[in-house]
């Protein structure tokens, strides 16, 4: 129906396809389909263009995220994210180095507010970067990450 090559829906079009895309991405998640959700929130408002972004990027799906950029900026939105830089794209998790250097903050049990002290930026900086770090690891605690970290080999100081 985008292209333009149907007059109407097929009968036997898998439901996902059939739902207007708030329901589609609802429904691609409950299957474990991110990719598919991903290009369903695409068509959405901009929070729902955001969340796209974000689980593509996580995906390494680069020609559908940028598409998803391009979209954002033709939509008005401002500040749309930039493409991770090679370093971060190759590095475990995606991790930005000032992250891995968070990251190893964390595993050695320093809070919030050390890790500022530490790192010479403000506490709420710091909180932006734990946040990122458990994100990008799917993990629920600065414990979790600190294991996960582990068991993916990333090393407790960055290099």
């Amino acid at each position: 129906m985008r292209a333009g090559a149907l007059d109407r829906l097929p009968a036997d079009l898998a439901v996902p396809y059939a739902l207007p895309w708030r329901e589609a991405a609802q429904e691609w998640r409950r299957i474990g389909c991110p990719y598919e959700q991903a290009e369903a929130l695409a068509e959405g408002d901009e929070a729902a263009m955001r969340e796209s972004l974000a689980i593509l990027v996580r995906l390494g799906a680069q020609p559908l995220a940028d598409r998803v950029r391009e979209r954002m900026r033709r939509a008005g939105v401002k500040r749309v994210p930039a493409r991770p830089r090679a370093s971060t794209r190759a590095a475990p998790a995606q991790l930005t180095q000032r992250e891995l250097e968070v990251l190893a903050l964390v595993e050695s049990g320093l809070s919030n507010a050390e890790i500022a002290r530490r790192l010479f930026i403000s506490e709420r900086t710091a909180v932006h970067h734990v946040s990122a770090i458990l994100r990008k690891l799917g993990a629920g605690s600065r414990g979790e990450a600190a294991a996960l970290a582990r068991k993916m080999g990333i090393p407790a100081t960055p290099t």
